[in-house]
């Protein structure tokens, strides 16, 4: 009984501050460049860019006219996040357009359509090589501009209109929505190119196809 008596009495645990609201469950590890900067940054970042066309439009020489426009462009690509890569990947197709040469010889093949084309293959077959990492970082260009187009002319009207205000709500909606179109996108697209394929991967009625490489005539779920 004395020791019970002796032993200190147990403090009330101290209760966290709540993160309703601010935690970020379901958002993607990478932001996109509509998403990184809050409110505030953004203002601050519209004033200075302010200041910098006023100084420039205070002289009237050509170096100065010319740093207004370059400021100008800057303000705009801000702006308009989806803006740069579109004028990347625009440019090259109108270039590879005007060319009339549409064979693996003009630089821009290898950016715009795959490469090592294998001759006599019904459909088409490619194999792989070093040219394959250029049309991969014309897609990361391209996928670049979906994501901020969709976000900053589709999804972000949308929230607004629906009264998302408060920044960490706006990104996440605008996080989250990007990741359902693109997974809505990809996935039946995957699923269509697996269906044509001779991997075994999806659970429906089996039927006979060949084996490219054994000529061996097996089972596969399509």
């Amino acid at each position: 009984m004395s020791e019970q008596f002796l032993q200190e009495p147990e403090l009330p645990r101290r209760r966290r501050k709540s993160s309703v609201g601010h935690i970020k469950l379901g958002d993607t590890s990478v932001y996109a460049l509509q998403t990184m900067q809050s409110q505030r940054e953004a203002n601050s970042t519209k004033r200075s860019q302010r200041k910098q066309i006023n100084e420039a439009a205070s002289e009237s020489n050509d170096l100065d006219i010319l740093k207004k426009i370059w400021v100008s462009i800057k303000i705009l690509s801000y702006r308009h996040t989806w803006l740069p890569p579109f004028i990347a990947l625009v440019i090259p197709q109108i270039t590879y357009f005007l060319s009339n040469n549409y064979t693996e010889s003009n630089p821009l093949h290898q950016f715009l359509e795959l490469s090592y084309e294998i001759p006599g293959t019904e459909p088409k077959m490619y194999g792989k090589g070093k040219k394959d990492i250029c049309f991969v970082l014309y897609m990361v260009v391209f996928f670049t501009f979906y994501r901020e187009f969709l976000m900053q002319v589709i999804l972000k009207p949308i929230a607004k209109h629906f009264g998302l205000r408060k920044d960490y709500k706006l990104h996440r909606f605008m996080e989250q929505s990007y990741a359902m179109c693109y997974a809505g996108m990809t996935g039946p697209w995957g699923l269509y190119i697996m269906k044509h394929t001779t991997l075994c991967c999806l659970l429906v009625p089996a039927v006979p196809c060949v084996d490219s490489a054994t000529g061996k005539t097996k089972k596969r779920f399509l």
